[in-house]
């Protein structure tokens, strides 16, 4: 198969670069009837633009001409002929029985490749690119992992684009990809702003995201960046700048004071594979009976846990298990119990300590753990300080984003659907940026472990009851 099936003059949405996608998903590109898809496993993307049509940004043909049906018949063509089961579309317009399931709606902003600089903003921009050493560069470096770790951890993003930010690194080294970092960097060294582009399509720029530091603060960075984006993009003839979407108040200002404006329109839908029938043409199945297959699937599901959940969602308590690791000693006619822990279970020892400690008057522990001792335990790994090596430096990207998948599972719409993303995910690359070593270790590992159904302390478990029943408790 052809790695990059789309020429690039027949770009006319920032998803159309197959180099990027492909990136960005994992899935084979291929062209139906003037579509781009990309499949991989049991998933399909569908790309409801059609290739060269004429979608300039610029008051080309206008996007509610498009042939729907024609995408609708390409869908369901190469649905037909590979095993995906679950779909996502993105388009101008989707077809009718598609609209049940929309998740989105939105509109792409574009700005013509010859716009000035905003006046209000000329003084500012010619400022800050003084002050500034402003590179292009493909090479993502610690220091911009340093900046995506901070920049995450104080923006609220929706999934999709905390993603985006995760596989950047990877579409700057894609076959066929010409994404580029656009970099300001402060006279100390510190990466104020980045911003990602994608200059693969003939017609335009595409913006993909940005962001900028607050640590290494520059007043207008990115907005220098700005103005040296749309340099280039003249200085290669591209005729326009592919802003992306709208997304939030925020984003939709920062567009707007550049002089952007909503051009294309852009829909987004999440459905089964089934509810495609078999019969071409035919159309959609019932989007109610298709939800209702994907809720009961998941409700009857086994759960792979210790602390199981009924088919109402009420919690049950965890389930009851002997605790064996124990040895017995003997020493002038007295008795001692030593007992091992693995910490963290999927199992609950309440019974056994209860007639364990009905035995004894005192109970051992390796530490304190009341709440107090607990925090400032917690407090102190959380607080790395200047001298303490930051592990995030040491880590190449394909080591963080294997670290990610274990810790934190399956993520995205269909995860999140089938009830089996972890509700509160841990940021791993903001407690490899902050934290101390040691502390790196245990909040990933129990992090790891509580995802997958252990979420028992059996030391605090044991302490709490040892407490409860008035015995004499003692932390080393």
């Amino acid at each position: 198969m052809n790695r990059n099936p789309v020429a690039a003059d027949a770009m006319t949405v920032p998803e159309h670069s197959a180099a990027f996608m492909r990136a960005m998903s994992g899935g084979l590109p291929q062209v139906r009837d003037g579509f781009l898809f990309f499949a991989a496993q049991d998933w399909l993307i569908a790309i409801g633009y059609p290739l060269g049509s004429g979608l300039t940004g610029d008051g080309g043909d206008a996007p509610g001409d498009v042939a729907v049906g024609t995408f609708e018949r390409a869908l369901e063509s190469v649905l037909r002929e590979g095993g995906a089961r679950d779909c996502w579309a993105v388009a101008p317009r989707l077809p009718a029985a598609l609209a049940s399931y929309r998740t989105e709606s939105d509109a792409y902003y574009t700005l013509n490749a010859d716009s000035p600089v905003p006046g209000r903003l000329r003084a500012c921009v010619r400022k800050a690119r003084e002050r500034l050493r402003i590179e292009e560069g493909r090479e993502f470096t610690a220091a911009h992992r340093r900046l995506w770790a901070e920049f995450l951890r104080y923006r609220e993003l929706k999934p999709q684009a905390r993603e985006l930010f995760v596989k950047i690194p990877f579409a700057l080294g894609a076959p066929g990809s010409d994404i580029r970092l656009l970099n300001a960097w402060r006279a100390d060294g510190g990466l104020a702003a980045c911003l990602v582009t994608d200059f693969a399509p003939a017609a335009f720029c595409a913006y993909l995201t940005g962001a900028h530091s607050r640590t290494a603060y520059a007043p207008h960075a990115a907005d220098a960046l700005f103005a040296v984006m749309l340099e280039r993009a003249r200085e290669e003839g591209k005729k326009f700048l592919h802003l992306g979407l709208g997304v939030n108040d925020g984003i939709r200002r920062f567009k707007r004071k550049w002089g952007g404006a909503p051009v294309i329109p852009y829909e987004a839908a999440f459905f089964p594979a089934d509810a495609v029938k078999d019969a071409g043409g035919a159309g959609l199945r019932n989007p109610k009976s298709a939800l209702r297959d994907i809720v009961f699937s998941t409700l009857l599901s086994p759960r792979e846990n210790g602390e199981g959940m009924s088919l109402f969602g009420k919690r049950l308590p965890p389930e009851q298990r002997p605790y064996a690791m124990l040895w017995q000693l003997r020493k002038s006619g007295k008795i001692s119990w030593i007992g091992g822990t693995a910490h963290v279970f999927c199992y609950s020892f309440a019974s056994a300590f209860q007639k364990l400690f009905a035995g004894v008057d005192t109970v051992i522990f390796e530490g304190p753990l009341d709440a107090a001792s607990l925090a400032a335990f917690d407090g102190h790994g959380k607080t790395r300080d200047a001298g303490t090596p930051c592990l995030l430096d040491f880590l190449e990207e394909e080591e963080i984003r294997r670290l990610e998948r274990a810790v934190q599972g399956p993520r995205g719409k269909m995860a999140a659907l089938l009830n089996m993303a972890a509700p509160n995910p841990v940021n791993v690359r903001e407690i490899l940026a902050r934290h101390r070593p040691w502390s790196v270790f245990f909040t990933l590992y129990y992090a790891f472990l509580e995802r997958h159904g252990w979420k028992q302390s059996v030391d605090l478990e044991a302490w709490e009851i040892a407490r409860e029943m008035g015995r004499h408790v003692i932390g080393m």
